[in-house]
């Protein structure tokens, strides 16, 4: 993903962008795409996302909440 001048995100990328984000493969973002995420189509295969939409649309679609205990740090040395 490549960055502007002033370090914000481009507002548009293509699947290898929203893969590079997400740390997920490209397939993944098939299946996202298969499970309503927002895209806009141009031509039969070429496909572009708003990278400011699809975070918001993850945001609101795959929230995740910790279970249990937060996990504890332990330092060097501490026993």
């Amino acid at each position: 993903m490549k960055l502007a001048a002033n370090d914000t995100l481009r507002r548009y990328g293509d699947k290898a962008d929203v893969a590079t984000m997400l740390g997920m493969s490209r397939r993944t973002v098939d299946n996202l795409l298969r499970q309503g995420c927002p895209h806009l189509r141009l031509g039969a295969r070429r496909v572009r996302f708003d990278m400011a939409e699809v975070r918001q649309w993850l945001t609101e679609n795959f929230r995740t909440q910790r279970r249990g205990p937060a996990r504890t740090t332990v330092t060097a040395g501490a026993q």
